[in-house]
């Protein structure tokens, strides 16, 4: 996936591509009352909606964790694609010889992303990026992420 690609999913699109790329996971979609739906399957072949990964805090958080859990190309990665979702644009460089400075930086661009109510999608967007690079590997974090984020049956 691109770039402008991965910055255009919102939704259980979103969803769908965090469950694919950051946990390796096979997605299935299914028509349903209310339209189509991400499923999985997890170790065991039990078949499961996808979690709301973009809409919940906790969800993204731990998707956060994970990225930043890897070497410095994931973070050199994953920090550029948050940041320019907060409308700083890619070029921007963080003035690191000023500690304060670059605090403050980093405290508005946050600070817009949780008031317009899109730190979650944010990072979930951020995350497939860094995640769909060639060095990111996909065995990685479905080890790490065994027995966690089974989300809920969908029916």
């Amino acid at each position: 996936m691109t770039y402008d690609e991965i910055m255009s999913l919102s939704g259980r699109e979103l969803d769908a591509a965090v469950a694919e790329h950051i946990y390796g996971r096979e997605i299935e979609w299914r028509d349903k009352v209310t339209g189509r739906s991400p499923f999985c399957r997890d170790k065991s072949s039990y078949l499961f909606g996808v979690p709301l990964y973009c809409e919940h805090a906790a969800e993204a958080l731990d998707i956060l964790k994970l990225v930043l859990s890897h070497d410095n190309a994931a973070r050199d990665t994953f920090f550029p694609a948050l940041w320019s979702q907060a409308g700083i644009p890619e070029w921007f460089s963080v003035p690191m010889d000023d500690a304060q400075l670059a605090r403050r930086w980093c405290e508005r661009a946050l600070t817009s992303l949780v008031l317009e109510d899109r730190l979650s999608e944010a990072i979930c967007r951020a995350a497939v990026y860094a995640t769909t690079r060639p060095w990111w590997t996909v065995e990685e974090t479905a080890a790490d992420e065994e027995g966690e984020h089974g989300g809920d049956l969908e029916s």
